[in-house]
């Protein structure tokens, strides 16, 4: 009865360690989904504005918060301009630097018990300042100054000063519909599958992952960064190995995000962060708005059955019934792969690729696809069957886009309009007249040179032709002028004769 007892403590919600550091959240308790059980929703547990109660009878429940006020600037430099969140275990401030204008979040926790406040926030200030120092482009928020202040009854408390994320991360995705709506989703999961990596590397887990934990830096810059580092624990030793996991452990995180074997009291690890990440993904996929129940166990109170719809056991679709299909096979790996080696992040990152190419085909104004360039360009500088290179698709239209080009393809159509010459018959030409004594022209092959005793035979031919022409001519005709060279030879004679 008395482990029953902690575990229904645990489960309950009041009492667990879960619900300390979310009080210092960077997120306003007003614009945090509650979504854990019905019972939340219908009012059985106290409000949120009852953890904003004074400590003491009389006391007032905004002094530290008008303490602080009255301190500002915190180091000469943060002025408060807003407040985000205030409650029992620290108090979370919108600051802005004096000098260089730039804004910032301010977290100031407040010692509680055996100065519990201040080791979280000096364990958070640790892990963010060994992550800049490390990797100063990873996806996670970045520390921008710390240091201790006193409050209205002169004790110390840790403040950090964080960057701040401006537009949440359900604010982004709700600003459009349809297609885009996914598109958006899908690119916000591949860089928080970033920021989850960044961490893994340096070995953390970050054991606490939703969508009030991350945000958008700018509207004009919409990176997604990781914050609330509270929970993580370092699963690497001194020398970088692996440390041994605890057989049973108490539970850290959210039980909505949680993964079953988290829940199950077992020490966590990279997949379990993973889980986490895909159940965030299933949430904001659902583009309903105010939907009733975004994860199947939104509202199941029996754990039984909370413990199988987190199995692998149970069917995917009740999971990723608006989530693209390349979910299905991500939703496989993490359910079936072995927790004892380090996890595949270059599968899940390209499946996440490709459910963003897949997006944008289906969109109607389509971004530019950088792997349909690189197929197009491969296809149009690879050779035929011929040794050919294909022209490229589309007209000669669209390259013509100045006035020199199109003068040159102007000049390239009157060339083209002109008449072809005739090319050179092989057979050579006949004479239109008949009889006549010019010599037909020959017409020679390339690269065929005729033989040079050609030309003599033609010519033995032709006189032989023209004294057959001479004799027949005087066969057949008598006249005078037939035989008029001859009486010519015969006078010439008679008159050497007479001389």
């Amino acid at each position: 009865m008395r482990w029953h007892g902690r575990l229904e403590q645990r489960r309950g919600g009041p009492k667990i360690c879960t619900n300390r550091l979310p009080l210092i959240s960077c997120v306003n308790n007003d614009d945090k989904r509650r979504t854990r059980t019905r019972k939340n929703v219908q009012g059985s547990l106290p409000p949120p504005e009852a953890t904003l109660e004074p400590d003491g009878p009389g006391e007032d429940k905004h002094a530290l918060a008008n303490h602080l006020r009255s301190i500002a600037p915190f180091n000469k430099r943060w002025k408060v301009t807003q407040t985000i969140n205030e409650g029992t275990y620290g108090v979370v401030f919108a600051v802005q630097d004096v000098e260089t204008g730039v804004h910032g979040v301010i977290k100031v926790a407040k010692s509680v018990g055996n100065d519990a406040g201040n080791q979280t926030a000096e364990w958070e200030g640790f892990i963010l300042e060994k992550m800049y120092k490390t990797n100063n482009s990873a996806s996670v928020v970045r520390l921008l100054d710390k240091g201790m202040l006193a409050d209205q009854n002169g004790e110390g408390m840790e403040f950090m000063v964080l960057e701040k994320a401006e537009i949440p991360v359900m604010d982004y995705v709700k600003g459009v519909k349809g297609k885009e709506r996914k598109w958006r989703v899908a690119n916000v999961m591949l860089q928080m599958l970033k920021g989850i990596y960044d961490m893994h590397v340096q070995g953390l887990l970050h054991r606490d992952l939703k969508p009030d934990n991350m945000g958008i830096l700018a509207k004009k810059q919409p990176i997604v960064v990781l914050f609330d580092l509270g929970m993580v624990r370092m699963y690497t030793g001194f020398f970088g190995e692996n440390r041994t996991p605890r057989t049973v452990c108490s539970f850290r995180g959210t039980p909505e995000w949680a993964s079953g074997y988290s829940q199950k009291n077992r020490d966590q690890c990279r997949f379990d962060d993973l889980i986490g990440w895909l159940y965030v993904a299933c949430e904001l996929f659902d583009d309903t708005e105010n939907p009733m129940q975004p994860l199947p166990w939104t509202f199941r109170q029996n754990p039984r059955v909370v413990r199988y719809l987190k199995s692998p056991f149970c069917p995917a679709y009740l999971l990723l019934r608006k989530c693209p299909p390349q979910f299905y096979a991500i939703n496989t790996y993490l359910m079936t792969a072995s927790r004892k080696g380090p996890p595949d992040y270059r599968l899940v990152a390209n499946k996440v690729v490709e459910a963003i190419i897949d997006i944008e085909g289906q969109m109607t104004v389509r971004p530019s696809n950088p792997k349909s360039s690189e197929t197009d360009r491969k296809s149009q500088t690879k050779p035929g069957p011929g040794g050919d290179v294909p022209k490229k698709k589309g007209s000669n239209d669209d390259y013509l886009k100045s006035d020199d080009m199109k003068k040159l393809a102007a000049a390239k159509q009157a060339e083209a309009a002109e008449p072809p010459a005739k090319p050179a018959s092989k057979e050579p030409q006949k004479l239109a007249i008949k009889g006549s004594k010019e010599k037909q022209p020959s017409v020679q092959k390339p690269n065929d040179q005729p033989p040079p005793e050609e030309p003599k035979k033609k010519s033995k031919t032709e006189s032989q032709e023209k004294k057959s022409s001479n004799n027949t001519q005087n066969k057949d005709d008598p006249s005078p002028d037939a035989n008029a060279p001859k009486s010519k030879t015969r006078s010439v004679d008679q008159k050497t004769n007479e001389a």
